[in-house]
């Protein structure tokens, strides 16, 4: 009943309803929850993933949970000029906080997420190494602690160096921005030049491309 109630469901400001795949990993976070709560809470001896597990079967055959389906979609270099003329527009305003230009400028050109980006400090870049850290890169399995280190580009360098600084704190953000936010601007965007099924992770796909 849940799933198929999950399935029923908007994404906010589309007008596509959840998908399988995304139903699908609310039941595996919900999963973990219970296969640990005997162990977490005095009250829950008697729970467990069991039935979760019994019913996977039932879900996939009626197409309530499955896969995520790949993705190939890049932006076009018309879309990416489109984008970032309209950022730099809007960033000329002055109830405009968030650079969203600089913000893509950099995920294409580091192949970043959007959530990495807004995590990055001033601390995290080694200016004579030339390189620069990402803090809890994201993992299957390690959520915390997996901090990487990455090559500093010199048209990384250039962004990082355009960005304000507040404060000497090296614990200040470079994007002092919300990602989420940040993801909602983007979004807002598209639909503002009309540009339809993409989403700013494409944007690793772009730069991942340009490397190669």
């Amino acid at each position: 009943a849940y799933c198929r109630w999950r399935r029923s469901q908007k994404i906010k400001s589309t007008e596509r309803r959840v998908s399988a795949a995304t139903c699908g990993q609310s039941i595996s976070f919900l999963g973990v929850v219970l296969k640990f709560a005997g162990a977490a809470w005095e009250d829950c001896e008697n729970v467990s993933a069991a039935p979760l597990v019994a019913a996977r079967p039932f879900l996939v055959k009626h197409g309530l949970v499955g896969k995520s389906q790949p993705r190939d979609r890049r932006p076009t270099d018309e879309e990416i000029h489109a984008l970032l003329d309209l950022f730099a527009e809007q960033a000329k305003l002055k109830r405009t906080r968030i650079d969203m230009a600089q913000v893509m400028a950099f995920a294409l050109a580091s192949t970043r997420r959007l959530g990495e980006i807004c995590r990055i400090t001033h601390g995290d870049v080694d200016w004579q190494k030339r390189t620069y850290w990402v803090r809890d890169l994201k993992h299957p399995t390690k959520k915390q602690g997996n901090d990487t280190e990455f090559p500093l580009f010199p048209e990384l360098a250039e962004i990082i160096v355009r960005q304000p600084r507040l404060t000497s704190d090296p614990n200040e953000r470079i994007f002092p921005y919300n990602a989420k936010s940040c993801s909602q601007r983007y979004a807002d965007a598209k639909r503002r030049l009309g540009i339809g099924g993409l989403r700013f992770h494409d944007n690793r796909r772009e730069a991942i491309t340009r490397w190669l």
